[in-house]
């Protein structure tokens, strides 16, 4: 009998033991990376409405994503504070909505370059006028 209770024994904590690894590993790979925001206040001084939207360069995301964009049809500033990852380089894209080929920073889809229109989440507020 005690040699049974002993392999009963044996299998409870290598259950246990387990069941620690499990939630250990579940724990350490739940650990986003350093979340934090990059707000921008962008004004439009161009006569016409703007489609506008916001690309992380080191991953696979925009704000406001979904196929979704900002639209600028005035000149007021607007404030859009991103959330993301600490030290990830965001640039802006905005676009004239009838004409694509009139642009502003990485424009539409963020399918060119710019020199001066991106930067690293975590930083101070950045202040845009896009005029033309």
């Amino acid at each position: 009998m005690a040699l049974r209770g002993n392999i009963a024994g044996e299998g409870i904590l290598r259950n246990i033991v387990l069941v620690a690894a499990a939630f250990i590993m579940t724990a350490l790979t739940a650990i986003p990376a350093s979340a934090d925001t990059l707000t921008w206040r962008i004004r439009s001084k161009y006569p016409y409405k703007l489609h506008m939207e916001f690309y992380s360069q080191n991953r696979d995301v925009s704000w406001p994503g979904g196929g979704r964009v900002y639209v600028l049809k005035d000149s007021r500033f607007h404030t859009y504070r991103l959330n993301c990852r600490r030290g990830e380089t965001i640039c802006y894209g905005a676009w004239v909505t009838t004409n694509q080929d009139r642009w502003w920073g990485v424009g539409a889809y963020n399918t060119r370059r710019c020199s001066s229109c991106c930067y690293r989440c975590g930083q101070r507020t950045r202040n845009i006028t896009l005029t033309r």
